[in-house]
């Protein structure tokens, strides 16, 4: 969970509300790992599935102009990631759902880019040269209590463009329409099951909305909300169980880094993405990796970036992965209790 990156109330409560179904949610965490038969498109979910708890939702910010002094909070910081007893994503199959209907739109560059960042992690998978690099010291124990390591191992299942209409407004509309969380996962849910696509826990699933589309966890938290406005978040549902992550359209949204190293509103969108990522592997459903106050490993290090690696203003990376340039927040480390670009 977030850290309270201003003083509005309404954002304080978002994060109490988050935190306190965290805290409800681990003290019912089991401590033995089951885990679903990841190869089998009949995992794939139903189309209606029941909700599952928001985790890691990445606040809105104000950090249009990034630093290099940035740092996260002592509360932040204070505590290490403690191991809940559940499974992480040892290795991982991404798969990108750009939901995009006739009549909205991304900009020019926005698939390629984002589709070209997985790609290069991907490609960079077992290496120690980015911000990926972090997941590898943290763990999952089987039922005979062995030590199964992350490895960062991740590949690319799949990308496509679906077109199908939005429904109709399932909440209050900032943008043209607006969408709930259960709208969301069953128009995922409709699309794994058109792909046969598999679900478990080495599949990651994305999907992202186009412009001027609005999300709400709540009535009260969503994407263009004046106070409790979110970048993203991620969640699971389903027997198999469906791990996925949410990500709106970050452009406009208060979600940018600051930097454009790609010149594309995707690199905007791409730190969030991150973020969720990341957070996917070590936690992907309240088991895993998570410290006292509730914080998963990106949530410790959200909109601290370090220093840059080159670029100019406007456009600096802090990433060189798979011959990509990104600008994206550090992850947590144990090792050493600090936030790092690479591990």
């Amino acid at each position: 969970m977030l850290p309270n990156w201003t003083s509005d109330p309404g954002r304080r409560a978002l994060r109490a509300a988050v935190l306190l179904a965290a805290l409800l949610s681990l003290a019912v965490t089991a401590t033995a790992i089951s885990r679903a038969d990841d190869g089998d498109p009949a995992d794939a979910p139903p189309l209606v599935a029941p909700d599952g708890p928001f985790l890691g939702v990445l606040p809105q910010t104000d950090n249009s102009v990034s630093g290099e002094d940035d740092t996260p909070t002592e509360a932040q910081v204070s505590r290490p990631l403690v191991y809940r007893g559940g499974s992480v994503m040892r290795s991982n199959t991404v798969y990108a759902i750009y939901w995009v209907p006739a009549g909205y739109s991304v900009s020019r560059n926005y698939t390629s880019v984002i589709n070209g960042f997985f790609a290069n992690v991907a490609r960079d998978s077992k290496k120690h040269t980015n911000v990926y690099g972090t997941d590898a010291q943290y763990y999952e124990k089987d039922a005979h209590g062995n030590t199964r390591p992350i490895a960062y191992s991740v590949s690319v299942g799949g990308s496509v463009v679906d077109t199908s209409p939005f429904p109709s407004s399932g909440c209050a509309a900032a943008g043209s329409v607006c969408l709930t969380d259960g709208q969301l996962k069953t128009e995922l849910s409709k699309v794994i099951r058109a792909h046969g696509w598999p679900s478990g826990y080495s599949r990651a699933y994305f999907l992202l909305l186009p412009k001027r589309v609005d999300l709400c966890m709540t009535p009260g938290a969503c994407t263009y909300s004046p106070s409790g406005g979110f970048c993203a978040y991620h969640s699971y549902y389903g027997s198999g169980p469906t791990i996925y992550a949410a990500i709106p359209y970050a452009a406009g949204l208060g979600c940018s880094s600051g930097q454009r190293p790609n010149g594309d509103d995707a690199d905007d969108t791409l730190n969030g993405l991150s973020h969720e990522h990341n957070e996917m592997v070590t936690d992907p459903d309240q088991a895993g990796w998570i410290d006292a106050a509730g914080y998963e490993n990106g949530d410790k290090c959200a909109w601290t970036f370090g220093s840059a690696l080159g670029g100019a203003a406007g456009a600096k990376f802090n990433q060189a992965i798979g011959g990509g340039h990104y600008y994206l927040q550090e992850e947590w480390s144990n090792d050493g209790s600090r936030c790092l670009q690479r591990y």
